[in-house]
């Protein structure tokens, strides 16, 4: 029996309709039902039932169509063997709090499995701005987007970014400060705090996650107010330590952080600025679908980032 034969039975069992079939397998009718009856035949059962309204399976279609299903997966995968090339490494672009809190887990275990396969993670203000479509020199980008972002990055790419959670950002505080307590925050409650931040070139002149929400922060806040620091272990290090410090991180991603789960820090949603959008997951198409290992690294990032998500929605 020819694969396109299996092929055309399971077309034709989904579409039940020969012309349907016919026309999405870019054959003639005769042709696809002349390949059905020689299964048919070939097998020495009915496949389907014919009438005027159409076709439908038989009890033993029914049992063949999710084994006829696997088996040409499996011949599919086995023809994209002789196309895999091999690759060097992945780079990976990716939000702060996603490099630190999201990724190093995965990577971990992407490196013990495929210890030939290099990955350069690199936390970025804008990851979206490192879009590759190159197939062999794979490029993963972690961003948080509006609406706006979404479309453009997707342009960018050439294919729809993968949606990993929804979220927003919260703004964070010592747990013993006096505005612990609020079930929101304003901008202008902040005004007397030290804003902490990790040093990021080019923050107070970014798009969306910086502009919307970082450039309308320092309107009101003092300069001398505003302290950066190394990196992100260093915000919350020094969060934890001082009750006058604030700083904005994304949730649900936040509550990975062990200084909130133990009850140093609180996370309060921020009134009256745009502050929502969803954290999402850019790859080339192509080279998701010719190399396993990117398909692999993809697949484990997109389940951890629901299993987070997950998590925080039962602590609620």
């Amino acid at each position: 029996m020819k694969m396109s034969t299996l092929e055309y039975f399971i077309v034709l069992a989904e579409s039940k309709s020969i012309n349907q079939a016919a026309q999405d397998l870019y054959i003639t009718q005769p042709c696809l039902t002349r390949a059905i009856q020689s299964m048919e035949k070939e097998l020495g059962i009915q496949l389907f039932h014919r009438d005027s309204s159409g076709v439908t399976l038989t009890e033993m279609g029914q049992r063949i169509l999710p084994e006829a299903k696997q088996v040409v997966r499996y011949y599919r995968g086995w023809k994209e063997l002789g196309k895999e090339v091999p690759i060097p490494q992945i780079d990976i672009y990716s939000q702060s709090v996603f490099s630190l809190f999201l990724l190093p887990d995965i990577l971990l275990r992407f490196r013990r499995k495929h210890p030939n396969v290099a990955v350069n993670l690199t936390s970025v203000l804008k990851p979206e701005r490192h879009i590759s479509r190159d197939v062999h020199n794979p490029v993963l980008a972690l961003t948080v987007c509006n609406d706006n972002l979404y479309e453009k990055a997707s342009a960018a790419q050439g294919n729809k970014g993968l949606p990993l959670m929804e979220g927003e950002y919260h703004c964070i505080l010592n747990a013993k400060n006096p505005l612990a307590n609020r079930e929101t925050i304003s901008f202008e409650e902040l005004r007397e705090m030290y804003f902490v931040f990790t040093h990021t070139k080019g923050l107070t002149e970014a798009g969306w996650t910086g502009g919307a929400l970082y450039s309308e922060f320092f309107k009101i806040m003092d300069p001398s107010h505003i302290i950066e620091v190394e990196s992100l272990s260093n915000v919350i290090a020094l969060m934890c330590k001082n009750t006058e410090g604030c700083s904005f991180a994304y949730y649900p991603m936040l509550t990975a952080w062990d200084a909130i789960g133990e009850g140093k820090l609180v996370h309060i949603p921020v009134r009256g600025q745009k502050m929502s959008g969803a954290a999402c997951l850019f790859y080339e198409q192509e080279s998701y679908r010719q190399h396993p290992v990117v398909r692999e690294l993809v697949t484990d990032i997109k389940e951890t980032a629901r299993a987070v998500e997950q998590r925080a929605r039962e602590k609620k």
